[in-house]
């Protein structure tokens, strides 16, 4: 009798025990739910801003009509030197730090 007495009891606090873990994987999963859908509302509002800027003027007539005027000599040599290597790989760092800024929230 003591030994059904002491099962019960074992079965009892397992079965508690169990409770309360399922009680704080729910509470987890809610509060990772819920950061996630900050997250989300957060990233829909800076695309919903950004989709209503317009570019710039001298920007939606291209970058081509702003570069007609340099002389054809100087045009070849800034060709030559790579300069617009240069300027794809500085885009390209920029790009890099303000994502990583982005994403560590301005840790770094």
């Amino acid at each position: 009798m003591i030994d059904n007495l002491t099962q019960w009891f074992k079965e009892l606090w397992e079965s508690f025990s169990n409770f309360i873990i399922d009680i704080l994987i729910a509470l987890i999963d809610f509060a990772r739910d819920f950061a996630l859908s900050i997250f989300e509302l957060m990233m829909d509002g800076f695309v919903y801003v950004f989709s209503l800027m317009q570019p710039p003027a001298f920007m939606a007539s291209g970058l081509s009509q702003m570069t007609q005027f340099i002389h054809p000599d100087i045009g070849y040599f800034l060709s030559q030197t790579g300069v617009a290597q240069g300027f794809a790989i500085y885009g390209l760092g920029v790009t890099f730090r303000l994502t990583r800024k982005l994403f560590t929230l301005g840790q770094w």
